[in-house]
Parts: structure tokens; sequence; C-alpha cells
């Protein structure tokens, strides 16, 4: 850990990568679908009955 420090620029980006890791103070989730896109997946729908013919 102490060689982090030897080199200030791999510290800054280091502490970068974590801010945006963290979200820099976002309190929601990290991933909001957009506002047209349902918040659950489409439940498929079963295929219609097929007519027997004897």
């Amino acid at each position: 850990m102490h060689r982090m420090f030897c080199r200030p620029g791999r510290s800054l980006a280091a502490a970068g990568l974590l801010l945006l890791l963290a979200g820099c103070g976002q309190t929601g989730p990290l991933y909001l679908p957009p506002p047209e896109a349902p918040a659950t997946p489409p439940v498929a729908e079963p295929p219609p009955p097929v007519p027997s013919v004897p």
C-alpha cells in the first residue's frame, strides 16, 4: 500500500475511480431504467391453442 503514494498520478487515478464507483454521493440505485421502459420484464404470453383436426 505504501507504493501507491510514491506516484501521485496513480493515487489520484485510484481516488477518482473510487469516487466514480461511489457515484459521487448518489443516494439512489446506480442504474435507473429509462422512463419508457417497464420496471419488470414483460411476461411472455402463452401461444394460442391449436385447434385439433379430427
